[in-house]
């Protein structure tokens, strides 16, 4: 890899670390003028499974979408495996995640607008602020 090709990289890492900024902080707003305080039905958390759907061989990973934090990651033979062995069939994390987030969708990468790069730029996001507050 070029410079140039280096620092596009960390340019457009730093692009998406201030997009998830400013989402955090809209969120941030939003709950202190009393979002979430009232009887409209909140949206489903959405987790996000990566690599996407037509994959082989692979370390599949459920993610948070909005936040980046991986909660999962599984071996799978084909990504028709992945959603199961990530989710479907795990009833203890079904129970889990529903009293951490409510209700969640769960979603392959390409069935949702994310893509990749901000999906991995989101989890760069999360993780500093982990280790900013370990």
């Amino acid at each position: 890899m070029n410079a140039a090709q280096n620092q596009k990289q960390i340019d457009d890492a730093a692009d998406a670390d201030s997009r998830a900024e400013k989402i955090e902080q809209e969120l941030r707003e939003e709950l202190l003028d009393g979002g979430g305080m009232n009887n409209e039905k909140q949206s489903p958390t959405l987790l996000v499974i990566h690599p996407g759907k037509e994959g082989g061989d692979a370390v599949y990973s459920i993610v948070v979408a909005e936040t980046g934090e991986a909660l999962a990651s599984h071996m799978c033979s084909h990504s028709g495996f992945a959603y199961s062995d990530l989710y479907g069939r795990r009833e203890n994390r079904k129970a889990e995640w529903a009293e951490r987030f409510g209700e969640v969708e769960v979603k392959f990468l390409e069935e949702t607008d994310i893509d990749i790069d901000e999906l991995v730029a989101r989890n760069h996001h999360w993780a500093k602020k982990e280790a900013d507050h370990a």
